[in-house]
């Protein structure tokens, strides 16, 4: 009867042994992006948000946007490189906001992609337009039909390698990564990040707008080998969520949700109800 009982205990540990191997070896293939929401954004290394600039150069104004946020005036002077006249200013969030937030529940979104892959550079994917000859000529890009003002965040790390407008994309941001490829993001209403600073998969880049040669407000997004344009959905994972179980950060660690993210989470204005 024993021996019957220690072959039952080997056959479940081997099971078991198993199932954990398994698990381990298939979440092993994906890596894990933090994604910038409206109330959560990164800058150098830092956490905070990228706030309207309303005369906070003004000592006094300055002084009231630190205490809001629980930061520094020296602190948002520094990480601004001494510039507060610029159209928005990232202002770093003090550690007790932070997790004031984290507690609300505004964490960013965790999400696990595939190495190699892409990460799409709006929440919302509503195409308008796609790869491929259009009206006799090659569209070059992925246009998704978004609102004014929508989060538009880096498709992979890499380095800002031009910002500003660029004919018929109007306002746009192209950033170069690691590997060779380049990325392209157009008819943008804002840009935040300059030229030649470094940018994380994940961390909001600009805003979405209506510039340049353009019929409603969306995203162009193209990827370019050596300034070849290629099919971003060769590069890109085939749903934005990979699963109805979401990640988010918290104020403990990581927090598992069973619902997708409310859309003021996601592709609504970040500017919104600030």
């Amino acid at each position: 009867m024993k021996k019957h009982y220690k072959i039952i205990f080997a056959i479940s540990l081997i099971f078991f042994t198993f199932v954990i191997n398994l698990y381990i070896y298939s979440n092993s293939k994906y890596i894990r992006i933090t994604i910038d929401n409206k109330y959560i954004q990164s800058y150098k290394n830092e956490l905070g948000k990228w706030v309207i600039n309303v005369g906070y150069n003004n000592q006094k104004k300055l002084k009231e946007l630190a205490q809001e946020y629980g930061t520094t005036p020296e602190k948002i002077i520094k990480i601004n490189n001494n510039n507060l006249l610029k159209k928005y200013i990232f202002v770093p969030y003090g550690e007790t906001y932070l997790i004031q937030l984290l507690k609300q529940g505004y964490g960013r979104r965790i999400f696990e992609l595939e190495p190699k892959k892409l990460l799409w550079p709006v929440d919302k994917i509503d195409f308008t337009s796609r790869y491929g000859q259009r009206y006799n000529e090659l569209h070059t890009g992925l246009d998704m039909a978004v609102p004014v003002g929508t989060p538009v965040v880096a498709a992979e790390d890499g380095i800002i390698k031009k910002t500003g407008w660029l004919g018929g994309y109007g306002y746009t941001v192209i950033i170069q990564h690691y590997d060779g490829k380049e990325t392209l993001y157009g008819h943008l209403s804002e840009i935040l990040l300059e030229e030649n600073e470094p940018v994380k998969m994940g961390q909001i880049i600009a805003l979405s707008g209506n510039t340049g040669r353009s019929t409603g407000p969306h995203l162009h997004f193209e990827v370019r080998y050596e300034n070849v344009p290629l099919n971003p959905e060769d590069f890109l994972p085939e749903g934005f969520f990979r699963s109805d179980i979401i990640l988010i950060e918290g104020h403990n660690g990581v927090i598992v949700r069973q619902t997708i993210p409310d859309i003021e989470h996601s592709s609504s204005n970040i500017f919104e109800r600030l």
